[in-house]
């Protein structure tokens, strides 16, 4: 899953591509912070794509169940749902490791 942050930003930035050019000006600093380093070092990205091809398909397949799961809780309205899903990711987002601060 390490790598789905960036492979995320590619569909993400395809959709960007096709508004217009006032929509694209709405883009905000929380867009840019998603989509940020794309575009560097392709050949990298290349070859980290072709090395971990299978893990990588995996952990797509599974990031578009949750998408689809999430696409019904919006389409059914289902506020419980929706704030369940909310306080997961909360839950987890306070796991994920911090860079440690630069020490004085």
């Amino acid at each position: 899953t390490s790598h789905l942050p960036y492979l995320i930003s590619l569909p993400l930035l395809e959709l960007f591509a096709q508004q217009d050019d006032a929509t694209q000006s709405l883009a905000a600093g929380g867009f840019q912070s998603r989509v940020e380093g794309v575009g560097a070092n392709l050949q990298m990205w290349r070859d980290i794509l072709q090395t971990n091809r299978q893990g990588i398909v995996g952990a797509l397949r599974a990031y578009a169940e949750h998408l689809a799961t999430l696409e019904k809780d919006l389409r059914e309205g289902s506020e419980e749902a929706l704030q369940d899903r909310l306080e997961r990711a909360a839950r987890a987002a306070r796991k994920v490791p911090r860079p440690a601060s630069p020490q004085p």
